[in-house]
């Protein structure tokens, strides 16, 4: 990939679901009809696949409408149940499901009656999604549906997708918008110990010792945000400072995004700079804590070790120590 693609860094499950099924794996299909279930299995059909048993250890939700972030917050993890429309969480394990009916056994009420129609039911929860999620693949479809799949391959009539639960569902050409590498594939830097943190060409500022590398943190007193945006996860050094990793020549792509972080003093720019095993091959333009950050895609094929180094826009400025965030940053099998 160019050094300048503007790629997803990590694949993300989406944050508003419509009406559908979503499975323990995190595979979200959006379209579909349920023809009912029990306590062991959930009927599905879709397409040419009709009334398709599955487990229900596999199921991890029902949408019944479309249920946004702010709903989804009110599911206790670890609990099954019944989300509805007021907000509350009816907590019990599913012994029935049909039309007009959701059966629960709950420690506390017994068996359990909710009508989905006049309670305004969001959601039917049987589990959490994996938390250790090894999908290889991630397959945005254009209906919504969004799979975390085991495998991926192309045929003659259009795409064929695995997904660990279901096994596989064909899809045509024109019905797939993306396909990203899943987290089976990625390994995240934050989770990866440095081989080495280079320090030397960063000041001392008022007197303290130069900053180092910083694991989800700033470094710097701030929240970890890039844009205005949070960032969930990153690796920051201050301005002079490199780190290097061994990959050992087992990752193709280092992606990630980067920036100076969002309350940073905007008095001082930076380039983000990525070496692979010892030559430059990324250099970013000067960025400030007030500009857009960067994104990029850096071929890292068969390297044995790879550098981020945050450079000072100038020498006027080397002493400044400005810190650089690489949001996400992960090589990708």
């Amino acid at each position: 990939a160019p050094a300048a693609a503007q790629v997803a860094v990590m694949p993300v499950a989406p944050t508003v679901y419509k009406r559908g099924l979503v499975l323990t794996t995190g595979t979200y299909l959006a379209q579909g009809e349920i023809g009912g279930a029990d306590d062991s299995a959930l009927r599905y059909s879709r397409g040419e696949r009709r009334d398709v048993r599955v487990p229900l250890a596999g199921v991890a939700r029902l949408h019944f409408r479309e249920t946004g972030p702010d709903m989804m917050a009110k599911v206790p993890p670890g609990r099954a149940g019944v989300l509805l429309k007021n907000g509350d969480f009816v907590e019990g394990s599913l012994r029935k499901l049909s039309d007009r009916s959701i059966e629960l056994s709950s420690v506390l009420f017994g068996l359990h009656k909710i009508d989905p129609g006049s309670t305004g039911a969001y959601a039917l929860v049987c589990n959490d999604v994996a938390p250790a999620n090894k999908a290889q693949f991630v397959v945005r479809a254009a209906d919504g549906s969004v799979y975390f799949a085991s495998a991926v391959r192309i045929e003659k009539n259009g795409w064929v997708v695995e997904d660990e639960v279901m096994g596989e569902f064909a899809l045509s050409r024109t019905g797939v918008v993306e396909i990203a590498a899943g987290p089976g594939r990625l390994e995240p830097l934050a989770r990866m110990r440095p081989h080495h943190v280079d320090l030397a060409n960063v000041p001392a500022v008022a007197g303290r010792a130069a900053a180092g590398l910083s694991v989800d943190s700033t470094g710097a007193g701030v929240p970890m945000a890039l844009g205005g945006a949070a960032v969930e996860s990153g690796l920051t050094l201050p301005a002079g400072a490199a780190a290097t990793w061994d990959l050992a020549g087992k990752y193709r792509t280092l992606t990630f995004r980067a920036g100076v972080p969002t309350g940073v003093a905007a008095t001082a720019g930076v380039r983000f700079v990525v070496l692979v095993d010892g030559k430059e091959v990324y250099r970013s333009p000067v960025r400030t804590s007030l500009e857009q950050p960067v994104s990029a895609a850096v071929d890292v094929g068969g390297a044995k070790q790879v550098t981020l180094r945050v450079e000072p826009a100038s020498p006027e400025t080397a002493g400044m120590a400005t810190p650089g965030l690489f949001a996400g940053a992960a090589v990708v099998r």
